[in-house]
């Protein structure tokens, strides 16, 4: 059997799009967990993307700063033993980036799926329940940047340096807010 070019560019799509090119009688999607609703909305994925990528480069800078915060590293822990040739980072100034960092990211994603939500076919009241489900996750935006300005007040009281273990007791509270919501 000889197939022109025609017939076999149609065998190849239909092989590629292999048996779930037809959803299943009683489905609407052939995909599992529904259909990608990200696939038209171009501006969101790339969000999405940059979204992703920003949290991945500064997770691993945040990594190698908080690794390598002082030269010798113990220097961090333990200041006295090389005190003539310590060079240390700000510390504080990379918990402030860090916990700015989360708060906008946090806010990020919280507002993300809102657009597409509401592009769904589905009741209006369902989709206001359903963004208010993502909604929930304002608490955890709210207290993202409460932790931020408690970091900010603390490093920016003259007593934080008399016992910093004791006065950043509320910015380290307010950080296990967002694990908890």
């Amino acid at each position: 059997m000889v197939l022109n070019d025609t017939e076999w560019r149609q065998r190849v799509e239909a092989w590629l799009a292999g048996p779930a090119s037809d959803p299943p009688p009683g489905r609407t999607s052939n995909f599992p967990n529904g259909p990608n609703l990200y696939k038209y909305n171009v501006s969101i994925r790339y969000i999405i993307h940059f979204t992703l990528w920003a949290n991945i480069l500064f997770y691993i800078a945040a990594f190698f700063v908080a690794l390598f915060i002082c030269n010798p590293r113990d220097a961090f822990w333990n200041p006295y033993l090389h005190a003539e040739r310590v060079k240390c980072l700000d510390s504080a100034a990379a918990k402030v980036a860090s916990a700015v960092f989360n708060a906008v990211s946090d806010i990020t994603i919280l507002v993300l799926p809102i657009s597409t939500i509401w592009t769904l076919r589905m009741q209006r009241k369902k989709k206001i329940w359903t963004i208010a489900v993502f909604a929930s996750g304002l608490c955890a935006c709210i207290a993202s940047l409460v932790r931020v300005a408690y970091l900010v007040k603390e490093y920016t009281d003259k007593s934080f340096l008399a016992d910093p273990t004791w006065q950043s007791y509320k910015s380290l509270l307010w950080s296990y807010v967002p694990i908890c919501a």
